[in-house]
Order: C-alpha cells, then structure tokens, then sequence
C-alpha cells in the first residue's frame, strides 16, 4: 500500500473484484428464488441468500490462499493472511441490499403468520 490511509490502486481492484462476484451469485439466487416465491417464505429467502454468499466468500477466501501456496510454496504471512481475509470477506456488505429487500417484501406482506416474499393471490 502507498500508506496506510489509502489502499494501493492493486488492493481496490482486489476488492472491487470480490464484490462483483458476490453480486452476481447474489442476483443469480434472487432469480432462483423469484421462480418459486410463490411458496417460499422470507426467512427461508434470506437464509438461502445468506448461506450461498458466505459459501461463495469462503471460496474466495480458500481460492487466494491455495493459489498464494502454490505460488510462493510457503504459508502467507500474517499481514498478507490478514489482506486476504480484508478483501474476500469485505465483499460481505454486497448483501446488505438484498437483505433489505427481503425484509422490505416480508413487511409489505402483511400481518401473515407466514409472510412470503410474493404476495399470494386472495381466493
């Protein structure tokens, strides 16, 4: 890094890179899911969202660890641990408006006692 205050060009594009993979796996599961809304409840939603971006994350996470092993043939050192796990899981805040939009169609969906993420026809 040129210091400490401002990420290298290098660090921003890691990060930036992190976050568009979690977007799109984020969007392609919110369009799984808009296939069958109909019977899916929003908790269910927002575990599904939640557990397929920290998967997808701890991917990353081991993907840069693995490479830097094969690289380098040596375990990285705290400071480049540390800035893999910064730029890998720092891409967790790409969820937060997805989440928000589950909460937004849970709430929308009325007093339900099983509120879903699509509102269901009235007989």
């Amino acid at each position: 890094m040129t210091n400490n205050a401002q990420p290298s060009a290098q660090h921003r594009a890691e990060a930036l890179k992190e976050r568009v993979y979690v977007t799109f796996t984020g969007l392609a599961v919110v369009l799984a899911l808009q296939s069958h809304a109909e019977t899916l409840t929003a908790g269910e939603a927002a575990s599904t969202l939640a557990i397929t971006v920290v998967g997808t994350l701890l991917a990353v996470f081991v993907a840069d660890l693995v490479s830097h092993l094969a690289v380098h043939a040596k375990t990285p050192t705290r400071a480049e641990l540390s800035h893999m796990a910064r730029t890998s899981f720092g891409a967790f805040g790409a969820i937060v408006l997805p989440m928000i939009f589950i909460g937004v169609a849970a709430a929308s969906a009325g007093g339900a006692s099983k509120p879903r993420c699509a509102r269901q026809p009235s007989p």
